[in-house]
């Protein structure tokens, strides 16, 4: 294709992806009360919500409702950037990419799963600090706009950290790594995900840099062993 083909292409899956993610907010505008209600759920009893400005209400609403329509549409959204470079990679690559890309949105959704599952020992670590400052019987009152804005950060980073083991398994497979030099860094490589836990992570606190590492650190265990017995070069 000449140059201005290939941007032809390229804004007509760009309005594609645009159409869908319009239908996944539309959607997802729906069900946005549920997922507000899942959200809060782990923290209710133990806070007092607070809004500061007379709008937040309605800004977290649409947050939350692009959010969960870009996730949902997601499949679709990642087929039209898959149909426009799809015709310059070979048949392997092509394969490799048909084999991993489910595995990526497994691992990103077991991410944030791990998040959600963290929320209550989030809780446990950060509200004794208010006793400190004399609140012992009295509520924290917390921003319900910060709190969102809190877990969405955290459920990106939890997610991108759980893609890790694709990472190790793309490098093996272009033959940049092989099981020995895995196996020989291995120390290395935990050292390297708890400092990219703690960085991506928006708070520097070691539960939530645990919670995010260690199940990470099982993962490129297990990649190990899949690129010891299973992935060969391209």
């Amino acid at each position: 294709m000449e140059f201005f083909d290939h941007l032809d292409e390229l804004r007509r899956r760009l309005i594609r992806a645009l159409i869908w993610a319009s239908f996944g907010v539309a959607v997802s505008w729906n069900l946005a009360p549920t997922v507000i209600h899942l959200l809060t759920d782990p923290m209710q009893g133990q806070v007092n919500w607070i809004w500061r400005n007379i709008y937040d209400g309605f800004m977290q609403y649409v947050k939350i409702s692009l959010v969960g329509g870009l996730i949902a549409f997601a499949p679709l959204i990642l087929y039209e950037a898959w149909a426009f470079v799809a015709p310059a990679l070979t048949p392997p690559e092509k394969k490799f990419v048909w084999v991993t890309l489910p595995f990526s949105v497994l691992l990103f959704f077991l991410g944030v799963a791990m998040c959600y599952a963290c929320i209550p020992l989030f809780a446990k670590f950060f509200l004794p600090y208010f006793a400190m400052w004399g609140l012992e019987d009295a509520k924290p009152s917390i921003d319900a706009a910060a709190y969102v804005g809190f877990l969405m950060l955290c459920f990106l980073a939890f997610g991108m950290c759980f893609q890790i083991p694709l990472v190790v398994i793309f490098l093996a497979k272009l033959g940049l790594v092989d099981y020995k030099f895995l196996a020989l860094y291995r120390r290395h490589a935990w050292f390297i995900i708890c400092v990219i836990a703690s960085i991506v992570t928006p708070t520097w606190d070691p539960v939530t840099m645990m919670a995010c590492a260690l199940p990470v650190c099982l993962l490129y265990e297990m990649s190990v062993l899949i690129v010891r017995f299973f992935i060969k070069p391209l």
